[in-house]
């Protein structure tokens, strides 16, 4: 809820922040490590290329300055804690891209898509595995990844009108709801806060530490459609 927390900064700040500070102090109280998922909205956008770790931060947006604060948090409460930031998440469950998308499809012939951002997007069930990853690796060597900041996202970049369209080809080939997507400019789009330009994020060092990749971003939204459309079918009615 991007926009929702410019209206309610102090609701974001209490989520974002308050809590993860809680939340890290109970994990060093029963001495359990403390894994803090982040967002690529710590970054301004303005890089060209895939941002690493080492890169400068620059929220632009109240949701982008509470996550790094609460990055932050999560760092002075507990010293053995992983940031993980990732991108464009979307899921078979809940409110996300995917599934916004093949509802509008449901009803819509043609929409109109933000084409000038690009990230990567991630799928919830690869990011769970990455979660996993870490957790078995830590009971093998507690050391790997201790106050550390990782990058962890979909294989692969886009910008949300391709993914739109991977999205809508991907129900068309199993009879769902699918819609033409037209590009527009993110200046075109109303929108409360501001959103990078560029989501890329670098991720070799998850991967050369934990010895794992996100599958093709492709390859995971896909599979994401057809669950969402084999668990709750979306009849067009255009």
């Amino acid at each position: 809820a991007v926009d929702q927390a410019e209206d309610e900064p102090d609701v974001a700040y209490a989520i974002n922040v308050k809590a993860v500070g809680h939340l890290a102090a109970a994990s060093k109280a029963i001495g359990a490590p403390f894994i803090q998922i982040s967002t690529d909205y710590v970054y301004d956008g303005c890089k060209v290329g895939a941002y690493t770790e080492a890169d400068a931060v620059n929220p632009q947006s109240v949701y982008g300055r509470t996550k790094l604060e609460g990055e932050r948090r999560a760092a002075s409460e507990s010293p053995d804690h992983i940031i993980l930031r990732t991108a464009w998440v979307y899921s078979p469950f809940g409110k996300n891209f995917v599934r916004t998308m093949l509802g509008l499809a449901a009803t819509r012939d043609r929409l109109n898509v933000v084409g000038d951002q690009t990230g990567n997007p991630t799928s919830a069930l690869d990011l769970a595995d990455a979660v996993l990853k870490i957790i078995h690796r830590r009971r093998r060597d507690p050391a790997v990844g201790r106050g550390q900041v990782y990058h962890c996202a979909g294989t692969g970049d886009t910008n949300w009108c391709d993914f739109a369209r991977h999205i809508f080809e991907t129900s068309r080939s199993s009879n769902g709801p699918f819609a033409e997507a037209m590009p527009i400019k993110a200046s075109e789009w109303p929108s409360k806060a501001r959103r990078p330009l560029n989501s890329c994020l670098d991720c070799r060092k998850f991967e050369f530490d934990f010895g794992w990749r996100a599958p093709d971003w492709r390859t995971s939204s896909s599979l994401v459609v057809s669950r969402v459309l084999a668990e709750r079918p979306l009849v067009t009615t255009r």
